[in-house]
């Protein structure tokens, strides 16, 4: 036990070392994942409708964010890279963690909403408040998803 509680100690010494706050919102994001999938699982197999299909799919989904999410840490690297070769001047802005934070929070919100959604569908009561902020979000993710359909044509 003594054991374990160093192993998590020097486990999250570690990230906030190599990674910082963004890294920390990265293991909040997995977190919610995991959580998001088991839920997902448990109201599906409730639901008497759990397809390994389906499951499938959601995991393909889940892989295609964690991709996005490296994308855009690229897309920072990118941007850092550029700020400290510049030969003459400097970025209208600081060069950091710029696009990783805000695409990590968008599907975080995202798995929240839908860890949320799932825990309703299986009868806990939802307040009112969260309900209207589910919607808000699913509007605006919902609209974000219009935007990229669109670029794509």
């Amino acid at each position: 036990m003594q054991y374990d509680k160093k192993f998590i100690a020097a486990a999250a010494g570690f990230l906030s070392a190599r990674l910082g706050w963004v890294g920390w919102l990265l293991l909040l994001y997995a977190c919610a994942m995991c959580c998001d999938f088991a839920t997902g699982t448990v109201l599906a197999l409730k639901q008497g409708v759990w397809a390994s299909k389906t499951a499938r799919e959601k995991l393909w989904k889940k892989c295609g964010a964690l991709l996005m999410l490296l994308a855009a840490a690229f897309w920072d690297m990118t941007v850092q890279l550029l700020a400290a070769n510049l030969p003459h001047g400097t970025l209208p802005f600081l060069p950091g963690a710029l696009f990783l934070p805000m695409v990590a929070v968008w599907y975080l919100l995202a798995e929240i909403g839908s860890i949320m959604e799932n825990a309703a569908a299986m009868g806990a009561p939802m307040p009112r408040f969260f309900k209207k902020s589910i919607e808000t979000m699913q509007n605006s993710i919902s609209a974000g998803k219009k935007e990229t359909g669109k670029r794509r044509k």
